[in-house]
């Protein structure tokens, strides 16, 4: 068992002594009702179109000509991510990392195709690493508007929210570095971002890619506006000293899962609990 596998292992079993943090917000019903196409949430979306061949060389399995082993992959994440969203009533979830480098946003972005192909779920991706906005990178795209506009009181939250062609999937992207990023995201307006997507899509499972929790307080200033928190970690990259340090700053935060990322073996080493 490697060091990093003993580490998780550690930290679960650290967190059943001191059981699990009792959920603290809704949204999710356990039976969402069926959806009846995109277009009936949102209208005036701005619309971006993917590059394939972008999103091929970043590993996003959108792009890929066979992906059927790494969708295989995402939709078990996706399966025991949802059961366990329906099962706290949550509707928002940061994915966030240790240090840079472990493929937090790839992940993201994987994660919530997948939620998105969930016959009943919707699913909204938002770019909240306002410090170093990488999503519209990954796939290729050039948003009209970002985050940020809306945060500073620039655009409207139509503006931001974009639909790339693909049935209830919705990005919000960031496109600008921001230096000041935590007081953006616990401002007052990022608030009024957040309620407004619950208000629209009750049953939409919100998905937030945020800055490494040791690398800035992000995390920490966003915490009353989401429900939890899921680590990415980077076989044989991320030490054990920095997730025991991120498990501890966020220890008054429900740690959804740990996922472990560039495993040789997805389906044998990967870890979720």
């Amino acid at each position: 068992m490697s060091k990093l596998e003993t580490a998780l292992r550690h930290a679960k079993e650290s967190r059943d002594k001191k059981g699990h943090p009792k959920p603290h917000r809704r949204r999710v019903t356990d039976s969402p009702p069926q959806l009846d196409g995109a277009s009936k949430i949102w209208t005036n979306l701005g619309k971006v179109e993917l590059d394939p061949a972008c999103m091929a060389r970043n590993r996003i399995i959108m792009g890929l000509h066979n992906p059927a082993s790494a969708e295989m992959a995402y939709n078990m994440l996706r399966t025991r991510l949802i059961k366990r969203m329906r099962d706290n009533k949550w509707s928002s979830i940061v994915l966030t990392s240790p240090n840079s480098g472990a493929g937090k946003s790839v992940t993201a972005i994987n994660l919530a195709a997948s939620v998105a192909r969930e016959p009943n779920q919707t699913a909204y991706l938002i770019d909240l690493d306002l410090r170093e906005p990488s999503l519209h990178d990954y796939l290729g795209v050039k948003p009209q508007s970002d985050l940020t506009a809306y945060l500073n009181g620039h655009a409207e939250i139509t503006d931001v929210l974009a639909y790339a062609g693909i049935p209830k999937l919705y990005f919000g992207f960031s496109t600008v570095p921001q230096q000041h990023s935590a007081d953006l995201l616990a401002s007052r307006r990022m608030g009024q971002f957040v309620e407004e997507v619950k208000t629209r899509d009750p049953h939409g499972l919100i998905l937030y890619d945020a800055p490494p929790v040791l690398e800035a307080d992000d995390v920490l200033a966003f915490a009353p506006q989401f429900d939890a928190v899921i680590l990415i970690v980077a076989e044989g990259e991320t030490k054990r000293d920095d997730l025991r340090k991120s498990i501890d700053i966020l220890s008054d935060i429900n740690i959804a899962g740990v996922v472990l990322n560039k495993s040789l073996s997805v389906l044998e080493k990967s870890v979720y609990y």
